[in-house]
């Protein structure tokens, strides 16, 4: 039996979290899908008592988008989008694939299939780290980077007002990080900082900008938007334009493209993390050759560091 609390915005309460040691914390749901999977042959029942106090689609939202997003084969196995791809290029019998991986669960165990029928695989972006992938590249410090933007955020702030979040595509676990170290840092640093609300914006800049202009017409008093990836907080400056509020609406988050450095500029854009996304993919290629060489990668885990750019840096980076 698990009692839902009308305060949850997100899965990480039934399902678990990364803490700052990048340990994940099981909650509930994971507890009892291991207790399925160690016992089969005995059903698990687990209760959400009062589900309804909190908007489902929101605390749920994670498990509602993988079942959402599956199918089954012809043998009837569950498989996801990403999945039926990764399958369908390893007929093809590659020396190699590398996945930006978006569901790590049910991911994990088809990249083990892949490795030992020998098709060498590689993650970037986003991670499978209890898979047996051979080479992973990218920007792991997900939490942190969002503990950090709030840090700025708040600062800026002076540690009061409304916040609304976009938080991505529900079942990326960069994303889903990202948000839980946002409001993490809030919660436990400035419980004077409200998020007011929370909505998935599928890495779409047009999503972004609707979903903000909801927030500064239902919420006057908004003073800042995060958008934890590289859309949102592009579609949240141009709503922030949009409805004149340049200067009493401050968006930050992830944006690394040529876009988002004006808006950084013209101060919409308070602070944005620039992660080196074109090194993610010349490093899986150079590491994949390697490996197909018989060489080995150069690393096993190359995490790639990324900038905090504010007005007083943006014109030391190259933007695209």
């Amino acid at each position: 039996m698990v009692s839902v609390r009308p305060d949850w915005s997100d899965g990480s309460d039934l399902f678990g979290h990364t803490d700052l040691n990048g340990n994940f914390i099981d909650g509930p749901i994971c507890a009892a899908f291991d207790s399925a999977i160690e016992e089969p042959a005995r059903p698990v029942l687990l209760c959400l008592d009062e589900m309804n106090l909190a908007r489902v689609e929101y605390y749920l939202s994670d498990f509602l988008s993988v079942i959402e997003s599956r199918d089954r084969d012809d043998s009837g196995k569950v498989v996801t989008d990403q999945i039926a791809k990764m399958e369908a290029n390893a007929a093809a019998q590659p020396d190699g694939i590398s996945v930006a991986v978006i569901d790590t669960s049910a991911t994990t165990a088809v990249i083990n299939e892949l490795i030992a029928a020998g098709i060498h695989v590689s993650t970037f972006d986003v991670d499978a780290p209890d898979s047996d992938r051979e080479f992973y590249c990218g920007h792991s410090t997900n939490y942190q980077d969002g503990w950090d933007i709030a840090e700025m955020m708040a600062e800026k702030l002076g540690g009061e007002g409304q916040v609304g979040i976009l938080s991505g595509s529900l079942s990326a676990q960069n994303h889903i990080d990202r948000v839980q170290g946002f409001k993490d840092c809030l919660a436990q640093e400035y419980p004077n900082i409200e998020v007011v609300d929370e909505q998935p914006d599928n890495d779409s800049v047009e999503d972004a900008l609707a979903i903000t202009e909801g927030y500064i017409s239902t919420y006057p008093d908004l003073k800042a938007v995060f958008g934890c990836n590289g859309a949102a907080p592009n579609g949240a400056a141009r709503a922030v334009i949009d409805a004149g509020k340049s200067g009493d609406i401050i968006v930050v988050g992830m944006a690394e493209d040529a876009e988002a450095a004006g808006y950084v500029r013209d101060g919409v854009m308070y602070v944005t993390l620039k992660q080196k996304v074109p090194s993610y993919g010349y490093n899986s290629v150079y590491n994949m050759i390697m490996i197909a060489d018989g060489v080995g990668p150069v690393t096993v885990n190359g995490d790639i560091p990324a900038d905090f750019i504010t007005i007083d840096n943006v014109d030391d980076f190259e933007w695209e």
